[in-house]
């Protein structure tokens, strides 16, 4: 392999996929690049590992968007005082952060159990 570290994305998964299945001698026509990012392909499709980052990635960012202020924060101003509202934000903040964990927990435990 090269010095330098072969990252796949999105698109190129979905370019090779196709190419998985191809032949020794076709290989050794392909530039090393594209040859080594198949191999790197074919790698994360034996483990699965693929799948599982993109889910927490995307639950990830599911989480983020979720703490963003919404139009209840505007009732929210004008039903509570300052430090009240400071500590309902504290804790909403912290309790999505705790769901979350919890909830990766759950998948790690999940993953483990799949491999055993």
């Amino acid at each position: 392999m090269s010095k330098h570290k072969v990252v796949l994305t999105t698109q190129d998964r979905e370019e090779l996929a196709p190419l998985l299945n191809i032949t020794k001698a076709e290989r050794e026509l392909m530039p090393k690049e594209i040859l080594e990012k198949l191999e790197l392909l074919a790698k994360e499709q034996e483990e699965g590992g693929y799948q599982d980052l993109e889910q927490i990635i995307e639950e990830s960012l599911q989480i983020v968007e979720s703490l963003e202020p919404n139009a209840d924060a505007s009732a929210l101003y004008e039903t509570h005082k300052r430090s009240q509202l400071k500590n309902y934000i504290w804790w909403r903040t912290h309790y999505q952060v705790f769901l979350a964990r919890r909830k990766a927990q759950r998948a790690r435990r999940k993953c483990h159990k799949k491999k055993k």
